[in-house]
């Protein structure tokens, strides 16, 4: 299978809510964290073929360091409301 067969696949990730409060503005400002299932199926099938994987979420924060042999699986909100996998990709 081509890592590419993986977009639109279904992935567990559950969100949960925060609150970061900063003292000096005087401001409380809410944010969604995304979290992948450590037993999502499809994410361990893919891991279990390429040994260099990073899951990027709709909240993960990243560094733009460029590794031509990490497999880069990004994840996002679809309209139905269900998370897939949207583009598969080296970098």
């Amino acid at each position: 299978m081509d890592f590419h067969d993986y977009i639109g696949k279904k992935v567990n990730v559950t969100e949960s809510e925060h609150e970061l409060e900063l003292k000096a503005l005087g401001l409380t400002q809410k944010f969604i964290q995304h979290h992948v299932d450590e037993n999502d199926p499809v994410i361990n099938e893919i891991t279990s073929k390429h040994s260099n994987v990073r899951v990027w979420t709709p909240s993960i924060l990243g560094t733009a360091d460029w590794q031509p042999t990490r497999l880069n699986v990004y994840v996002d909100k679809n309209d139905a409301g269900d998370y897939v996998i949207t583009d598969v990709r080296y970098g």
